[in-house]
């Protein structure tokens, strides 16, 4: 499921180069079409899984973070999110008709603005806003036992390898 919704496309794209850009029979898709249309909704997914799959390698955000985000009834929390897996969905319509990179670089005004943002989420870095009280939740804490095996718990905690530092438990 995408976070963008073939309305969200059709909002911050020209209806008349989706509605091209989904066909394969050199026809174009009315607006209304492509509210439907299997083609744009099947990018639109693609382009979110491919947020996802950042985002949870990075550790950042989860799925959940993301759909809350996505949802917001607020613009400014959920558009940045909408607009990406837009731009990223439009690149690969345009990937689907066998574009070069640089043509999908002259051609998406904002696709330079999408690539860094999905380094930006790759490195970890918070480019979506949170709702104060989900993004507290986010927080990952583990507490060390007061006056335990200090070593022993940060070997379990941070997964050191300890037969390459030579120390046994």
């Amino acid at each position: 499921m995408s976070f963008a919704s073939p309305a969200d496309a059709l909002a911050r794209c020209d209806a008349r180069t989706l509605g091209q850009l989904v066909t394969d029979d050199d026809t174009e898709q009315s607006p209304g079409e492509l509210y439907t249309d299997p083609n744009l909704q099947t990018v639109l997914d693609d382009a979110a899984a491919d947020i996802v799959s950042v985002a949870a390698r990075a550790g950042r955000y989860t799925l959940a973070n993301l759909q809350t985000i996505a949802a917001s009834p607020t613009p400014e929390i959920r558009s940045s999110l909408i607009k990406l897996n837009v731009v990223l969905a439009v690149a690969a319509l345009m990937e689907r008709r066998m574009f070069a990179q640089e043509d999908i670089e002259r051609a998406v005004p904002k696709w330079k603005w999408a690539q860094e943002q999905m380094a930006l989420l790759n490195q970890g870095e918070r480019i979506f806003d949170l709702a104060p009280n989900v993004a507290a939740a986010n927080m990952s804490l583990q507490r060390i036992g007061a006056g335990t095996n200090l070593l022993g718990d940060m070997v379990e905690i941070y997964g050191i390898n300890t037969a390459e530092i030579g120390w046994r438990r």
